[in-house]
């Protein structure tokens, strides 16, 4: 994971920032060519991001697991969660874009795990999927309209559609909240101004989100029923 994170996104961006399509096979050429790059790191960085992966990782498994009788599965899936937020959180901040080869692989596995940990959710999982993405679309459609631009990518819809998928039809629209929020704040304190404007990568803010949500007690998202 330190691998794909520190060598492999970097060259991703470079890559789409030269006029690159980012498409599956860019993705995997960057995997297999990242090697070959001769940006090094250090030791210490590489274990550093190492440490912290871990660490996340442990705290995912542990605090609140989703298979707890099958450890193996229950690592597999905590280490596709955290790993791919990580990664979709910096692809969209270098080069602002969520790749479908991520989030798509993120909205199988979450499917499967339902299909196979909990078939009776999957019709309100696939129904609440299908809504959160028709949501999108028509925001940016009035947004369209109305300001002439866009609130959000595509990629924010198709990533918020699949962390339908981990977390349950409850918390999709608190974690949308809290992301619109962080990402005022945030871009508010770097232009030191009440009313930020420009664009910027909403994705990492959706990432954060879906930590702080995933982080509540599943009591309090159902009692907000959102």
């Amino acid at each position: 994971m330190s691998y794909l994170y520190l060598k492999v996104v970097p060259l991703y961006a470079q890559q789409i920032q030269q006029g690159q399509l980012a498409d599956e096979r860019l993705w995997w050429w960057s995997v297999v060519h990242a090697y070959k790059q001769s940006v090094s790191i250090s030791l210490w960085r590489l274990l550093s991001y190492a440490l912290l992966f871990g660490l996340g990782l442990w705290l995912v498994v542990s605090y609140k697991p989703w298979c707890e009788n099958a450890p193996a599965i229950n690592l597999l899936l905590g280490t596709i969660w955290v790993g791919v937020l990580a990664l979709l959180g910096r692809i969209d901040k270098q080069c602002f874009l969520l790749p479908d080869v991520l989030t798509q692989f993120l909205l199988w596995v979450g499917l499967l795990w339902a299909v196979i940990g909990q078939p009776g959710s999957v019709t309100t999982l696939l129904v609440t999927a299908a809504g959160v993405y028709v949501a999108g679309r028509i925001i940016n459609i009035l947004a369209g309209i109305l300001i002439k631009q866009p609130l959000f990518g595509l990629g924010d819809v198709k990533l918020l559609v699949a962390l339908t998928t981990w977390l349950g039809p409850y918390p999709v629209l608190l974690l949308f909240f809290l992301a619109c929020v962080l990402c005022l704040i945030s871009e508010a304190l770097q232009q030191r101004c009440w009313r930020p404007r420009g664009h910027c990568a909403f994705g990492p803010y959706i990432v954060s989100a879906t930590f702080l949500v995933w982080l509540l007690p599943y009591s309090w998202v159902a009692l907000l029923r959102v």
